[in-house]
């Protein structure tokens, strides 16, 4: 399939003082084929190497104990019985697998800038992270990040034009000439285009996805394999969290939302907690603190963060129309003293969180109060079901 991002690595390649290159990207979005199958293979034929740092455990291990680029361009030339020249494409892929990867690319733009390099893998970010903050480490076991010494691009998923490109090139040639030439598309052509707007939003960007929509068409094919991939992340993130703890809490937060909106509602318990549902009907979720770093809980609190939530607090509280607000938990109670407005309903219970649930939160009936006031006040009623993906 045909893929804009391919532009990017050609750029790069066409640098005459380019460094190892970073892409970063999120799992199955398409980083190894476009690499591996659309560059490498047309601009450097033969002439490269391709190195799976989670299936060639020797490699991985060797590269795990030195970031020293010429030991490593010497042992993987004799692994691979392969000689790498300034000709040679050297790919590094899943290299979350050896972070020390990652590091020896500052030494690879040192020494042997002439060879061209390219590392990629999924989850690497939150990888590095974890091996930055571990606890117990030293500073000189943690991490360093070659800054300066690396370029680096970034993977999406595929945009409408990919997708219109690969699944229909007439349309997607016809709608660029138009757009170029200032010109408004004709009638039928603009019908043809809005609906496969709307394929492209059933069938998203992952390239899995769309290939499988391409080649049968079945809509309901790709939603089976969007479900597999999210599964995967979902997977993922328990694989490169910080500790099972913090998943299971994670986890439990959101069965217990849910598991009070069934005893609720009736509604049945969805398989995902992706909430942009809530908010296209105008459900804001607030925390006091909107970002932590890695694995430290609370360490941006009192940063500004609270001056920030605070004014929006004030701006609901100042809206001349009947508002639902929930205050789950302590914290979020001492900010009753800034809900004044007679106009709004002001609903308190404990958290959700594993430890406090079963002291309040179950039974609070929250969301039915919220659409009865609401409904109440000629307001639609917020559909609060989620559904599996």
């Amino acid at each position: 399939m045909e893929r804009i991002a391919l532009q990017k690595l050609i750029e790069w390649n066409n640098n005459k003082r380019k460094k190892p290159l970073i892409v970063w990207g999120a799992r199955q979005v398409g980083k190894t084929y476009l690499i591996q199958e659309l560059f490498a293979k047309e601009y450097y034929k033969n002439n490269y190497l391709y190195i799976d740092c989670k299936k060639e455990d020797e490699i991985r291990e060797f590269c795990s104990q030195t970031a020293n680029a010429e030991k490593i361009i010497e042992y993987i030339s004799l692994r691979k019985g392969f000689q790498i020249t300034e000709k040679t494409l050297l790919i590094f892929d899943e290299v979350q697998e050896c972070p020390n990867i990652i590091s020896s690319l500052k030494y690879f733009c040192q020494d042997f800038r002439e060879i061209p390099v390219i590392a990629t893998g999924s989850m690497v970010r939150i990888k590095l992270q974890r091996e930055t903050h571990k606890k117990g480490a030293r500073n000189t076991d943690k991490f360093l990040f070659p800054v300066g010494k690396i370029n680096q691009i970034t993977i999406y998923p595929m945009t409408f034009d990919e997708f219109l490109m690969n699944s229909n090139k007439m349309l997607y040639n016809a709608i660029k000439t138009a757009y170029e030439n200032k010109q408004p598309l004709d009638t039928q052509i603009h019908e043809l285009a809005l609906d496969q707007v709307y394929k492209y939003l059933l069938v998203g960007g992952m390239p899995e996805a769309v290939e499988a929509y391409i080649d049968d068409h079945n809509l309901l094919e790709s939603r089976e394999i969007l479900k597999v991939l999210y599964d995967n992340y979902l997977a993922d993130m328990e694989l490169y969290q910080a500790s099972q703890e913090s998943i299971l809490r994670s986890r439990v937060l959101f069965q217990n939302i849910y598991k009070e909106l069934h005893d609720d509602l009736g509604c049945y318990i969805p398989n995902n907690g992706y909430l942009k549902k809530w908010a296209d009907q105008g459900v804001l979720l607030l925390n006091t603190v909107l970002t932590v770093r890695a694995h430290q809980a609370n360490s941006h609190q009192g940063h500004g963060w609270e001056q920030f939530t605070d004014a929006v607090i004030e701006a609901v509280n100042a809206q001349d129309r009947p508002i639902v607000i929930f205050l789950w938990g302590s914290p979020a109670q001492k900010k009753a003293k800034m809900l004044t407005n007679p106009k709004h309903l002001v609903l308190k219970c404990p958290h959700p969180s594993p430890l406090s649930a079963y002291r309040g939160f179950f039974g609070c009936k929250h969301f039915s109060k919220a659409n009865e006031f609401l409904k109440a006040n000629g307001i639609e009623p917020i559909d609060w079901q989620i559904e599996n993906i």
